[in-house]
């Protein structure tokens, strides 16, 4: 039986190991690395701190600070939000996420520090099971603000906590029934610059045809799980598609370094395949019917290609 979330009371409990950051050269950095990570499953001392996983409660023994979780209903929304106290300093933010998520957490307020992980000391991972799935909240401390983002992550019905692994900047959330990877989001003009992020395959460029924009979000074992693409002409004129493995529009089939998509749409034929070489992927999007995803005079490039890695496309090559 699902039971609320029950933390609209702020949970409040120690914290150590952060020092509080006055600006960006005293906060700690999300993307150092280190030889190995550890998963969350208490004090390793022999584990750099930079990159160590444990639990809530392990990382509050020194009581130096405080976590505080909190959610409230507005505006047909569920507002969560974060705060992390330390050396007297408060650094918070929030997330919306829709109202009817809250109804299905299975978690209570009395389970929160089991749920949460503390990662290289300036990530807080708070992973809120619900019936199906769940979502995970992260928030990281760094260059003196709190930044949060909330990602869908895979779980069972009965399964307990997550194991979260940290890695080159990698954050891993896995549980038996699959595993998500989030990555810090450098784009400056993101909504949450500094928030993590499904990882993911991505570029954009723009030419006299129009602009591409496209983005493959990865799981923790390289595995494309999502196609997201927007192209916009020069006279502002748009298609979007979008497909997430296992949602009730699309069928994927996959064989080797190839990803075929088919919308199950009978009326507009779509396929979309991808294949990968390397760190190089090819998506080839020539046997898509323009009509559930385009405006007038739009239209999707035929083939784009791009290199993991690097911001720009390789190619695009349009319809004739």
């Amino acid at each position: 039986m699902s039971r609320a979330l029950l933390w609209i009371s702020a949970l409040l409990v120690g914290m150590t190991g952060c020092q509080a950051p006055d600006d960006a050269s005293a906060a700690p950095s999300p993307t150092a690395s280190a030889p190995t990570a550890t998963a969350a499953s208490g004090t390793d001392p022999a584990q750099p701190t930079n990159t160590r996983c444990v639990k809530l409660d392990d990382w509050l023994a020194a009581s130096k600070g405080t976590f505080q979780a909190t959610n409230s209903i507005e505006d047909d929304a569920w507002l969560a939000r974060l705060a992390v106290t330390v050396d007297g300093k408060t650094f918070s933010d929030s997330v919306r996420l829709p109202a009817e998520d809250l109804s299905a957490v299975t978690t209570e307020e009395t389970d929160t520090p089991e749920w949460t992980t503390v990662c290289g000391g300036h990530l807080f991972v708070l992973a809120l099971p619900s019936e199906r799935d769940g979502t995970v909240l992260v928030g990281n401390l760094t260059g003196g603000k709190l930044a949060l983002t909330a990602s869908d992550y895979i779980s069972g019905e009965e399964d307990g906590p997550p194991t979260v692994r940290l890695e080159n900047g990698r954050l891993t959330v896995a549980t038996p029934a699959g595993s998500i990877a989030l990555v810090e989001e450098t784009d400056p003009d993101a909504e949450t610059p500094h928030g993590f992020v499904a990882d993911s395959l991505a570029c954009k460029t723009e030419d006299d045809a129009g602009s591409t924009d496209i983005r493959l979000p990865v799981d923790a074992e390289g595995r494309i799980t999502g196609l997201h693409y927007l192209s916009t002409m020069p006279g502002g004129n748009s298609c979007s598609m979008d497909a997430d493995r296992g949602d009730d529009d699309t069928t994927w089939t996959v064989r080797g370094n190839r990803t075929d998509i088919v919308w199950n749409d009978q009326d507009y034929p779509s396929h979309v395949t991808i294949t990968r070489n390397g760190d190089d992927i090819t998506i080839d999007a020539s046997r898509t019917s323009p009509t559930p995803f385009c405006g007038q005079s739009a239209q999707l490039a035929d083939v784009i290609k791009l290199r993991r890695g690097t911001a720009s496309c390789t190619s695009v090559k349009w319809p004739q």
